[in-house]
């Protein structure tokens, strides 16, 4: 029969995900969800639960609320067993009564921890470049400075300044094989 069908290809389509997928009915109780979801409940199985049962997250529970009363239509971001998660939820309609709200949870733990090393990895570079350029910098000045003709001085700093120049195309191609990398050219 068509209910058969439908509620089959929606369990299928639900199981695709990598994300924990919940579908709640108008009471926040739990119909059905993946096996993404079911790993992140630690205790046993969630249909028929509420989420608040479940999860013990009221932030998400006022979110599911919100989404039933037309207030909530923007992703936010909430904390689910002390793992951060982009939280989407969207209303499911039968004709113009709305039967459940649908949550949709994505981890971006990752993407925070990816952040935070790029900004690090950034920091770091930056402190990198500033100590060879201070040193080309001090070695030119003390070169202009310098009275007479000291060529065994002048040829001393000027490999000096060529390690320095060394480091820092080093660091630049460090720079360029990262991001081929990230883009995956490499």
């Amino acid at each position: 029969d068509r209910f058969a069908a439908e509620l089959k290809s929606r369990v299928a389509l639900m199981e695709t995900m990598i994300d924990p997928v919940f579908y709640v009915d108008a009471q926040r109780t739990i119909v059905d969800c993946n096996n993404a979801a079911k790993t992140l409940i630690k205790n046993g199985d969630p249909i028929g639960h509420t989420m608040m049962e479940t999860l013990r997250s009221y932030e998400l529970d006022s979110l599911v609320e919100e989404t039933l009363n037309d207030t909530n239509d923007l992703p936010r971001e909430i904390t689910v067993n002390q793992r951060l998660f982009r939280v989407r939820l969207s209303v499911i309609q039968d004709g113009s009564e709305k039967t459940g709200v649908l949550i949709i949870l994505r981890d971006i733990n990752e993407l925070q921890r990816l952040g935070r090393a790029r900004r690090d990895f950034v920091a770091n570079i930056s402190h990198e470049l500033r100590t060879p350029l201070t040193a080309i910098r001090l070695l030119v000045d003390t070169m202009r400075l310098s009275r007479g003709d000291d060529s065994e001085l002048r040829s001393r700093h000027l490999d000096q300044v060529s390690s320095q120049v060394d480091t820092l195309t080093q660091l630049a191609q460090e720079m360029y094989d990262l991001s081929l990398i990230e883009s995956g050219q490499v």
